[in-house]
């Protein structure tokens, strides 16, 4: 009887292991995949660009946002652009000519990606404005896409999202780059602080720009 029980306990106790280790490993695959594949997660949401009213570049350029929103002008997409916080640069290369551009609005009061949202909206209802192209780098893109549907929620204005072309970035290796791979982990970072700020109503201290 007592080698029953004894054979027994041992059984259990494999058994246990066992599922733990199952466990283990499924998560384990769970949490590389998510990983492995973050990059093209943040950038999902964008999509190709369609004829607009307005082309919208986000500010925290480095200079690819601009020159994506430029091309889209260029390629008769829009003949108005919206800037936020532009720099000089910017400023100085639209002042040299894009042939098609009718109108240009620089905006420098947004502090955050929130704050672009709700100024580019109050901005499209002041000008009748009804789809912008919103422009801004591929790991940035799920962020924006999150705050703007919220900003615009019932609004009846419309936008779509254009990711810029950063030479740094690749959507499924971008922990190869440092730069790339600094950019996704700050954007996971500030899109969970986002989701508890704006979602759940905590009041958090701001973690900056963007």
């Amino acid at each position: 009887m007592m080698a029953v029980r004894s054979v027994s306990w041992v059984a259990r106790l494999f058994r246990a292991i066992f599922l733990f280790l199952l466990r283990f490993c499924l998560w384990f695959a769970v949490l590389l995949a998510l990983w492995w594949s973050a990059g093209a997660l943040l950038q999902w949401p964008a999509q190709a660009p369609v004829q607009a009213d307005a082309v919208v570049v986000l500010g925290g350029d480095s200079g690819t946002r601009y020159r994506k929103g430029r091309a889209l002008l260029v390629d008769a997409y829009s003949s108005r652009l919206y800037l936020i916080n532009p720099d000089l640069p910017a400023l100085r290369d639209i002042a040299a000519g894009v042939s098609n551009l009718h109108e240009v609005h620089g905006e420098a009061i947004s502090r955050s990606t929130w704050d672009e949202a709700v100024n580019t909206l109050a901005w499209m209802k002041a000008n009748d404005v009804g789809h912008v192209l919103v422009v801004s780098d591929p790991p940035h893109i799920l962020r924006v896409a999150y705050s703007w549907s919220s900003v615009f929620r019932g609004s009846g204005r419309h936008y779509t999202l254009v990711a810029a072309e950063p030479p740094w970035w690749s959507a499924w290796r971008w922990w190869e780059n440092e730069q790339a791979a600094l950019f996704a982990g700050i954007e996971v970072l500030k899109l969970g602080y986002y989701l508890v700020r704006y979602r759940f109503g905590f009041l958090l201290e701001d973690m900056g720009s963007e």
